[in-house]
């Protein structure tokens, strides 16, 4: 009686141990990539608040490669993976626990990605930034043409912004009609902070393809904190186009909430090494 009790003990916990090593492996999620590229590539973490962190590397074999992971948190979480390591930008995709993602590179600039259920909406929104690098391309070949009048030159010039603004509307547009909170708030997170220099109404446009159910993520938030201390935040934005008599200038001239804020903190940290 004694060793059956004792190998129904060990049954027991067997069975516990298997049950939560199949849950950690569920949780797994992977991204199977394709390309035609050789060598290795590199896995980094992201935000649009930070630069990219080197966490893994792997190689490429017969045009393929795999990473797995398991994110920090239940919520929707993006990385990179890039075939140089450096601090310049890769292909940014965004994963939930227990998916599995596969990645398809075509140049040095589209990845396609499918498997996961945002994935044909991240797809539609990196069209975006496709017709983008095209038009800032075009434009670099006009502004390289020696050939070409001033008067052209303005043309062009004007042609360009007016394309560059109907992309902006048709992508503001496409943001509101996203369904996922979570992908909803982080694009525009994401298209707020990579945007520069950033003007008010331009940052209202944005806040307006906010969704109510975005707005209270984690990135939803971010983006309230932002609007309500704007006058810091776009500040600290622009800092490294303007000089200290400017920015001490803007800076004197924010409310008390602007000035308690971490923006204008990184406002004073920029004066102070100046």
């Amino acid at each position: 009686m004694q060793i059956l009790k004792i190998l129904r003990n060990v049954l027991m916990v067997s069975i516990i141990v298997f049950s939560i090593s199949c849950k950690k492996n569920n949780n797994n999620w992977t991204l199977i990539g394709t390309s035609n590229t050789s060598g290795k590539v590199y896995l980094y973490s992201v935000s649009p608040e930070q630069e990219r962190t080197l966490l893994d590397s792997t190689m490429v074999e017969k045009g393929k490669f795999t990473f797995k992971a398991i994110n920090p948190t239940d919520h929707l979480t993006p990385y990179q993976f890039d075939f140089v390591n450096d601090d310049k930008g890769g292909y940014e995709f965004l994963i939930l626990n227990g998916e599995r993602l596969k990645a398809v590179v075509s140049d040095s600039e589209k990845v396609s990605y499918s498997g996961t259920k945002i994935s044909d909406t991240y797809n539609r929104y990196n069209a975006f930034r496709q017709k983008e690098l095209k038009n800032m391309m075009d434009l670099k070949k006009v502004l390289n043409n020696t050939s070409m009048s001033q008067d052209k030159m303005n043309e062009e010039m004007v042609m360009y912004n007016e394309r560059m603004q109907d992309i902006e509307n048709e992508k503001i547009n496409f943001l509101k009609s996203i369904d996922d909170p979570e992908l909803n708030s982080y694009l525009i997170l994401r298209e707020t902070i990579l945007s520069g220099v950033i003007e008010k109404e331009v940052f209202g446009k944005y806040m307006n393809a906010l969704t109510p159910e975005s707005s209270m993520t984690g990135n939803g938030h971010k983006l309230h904190e932002m609007n309500e201390v704007f006058d810091a935040y776009a500040l600290s934005r622009e800092m490294s186009i303007l000089d200290s008599a400017t920015i001490q200038t803007r800076y004197n001239k924010l409310d008390e909430d602007n000035k308690s804020s971490v923006y204008a903190q990184k406002v004073l940290d920029y004066l102070h090494s100046m």
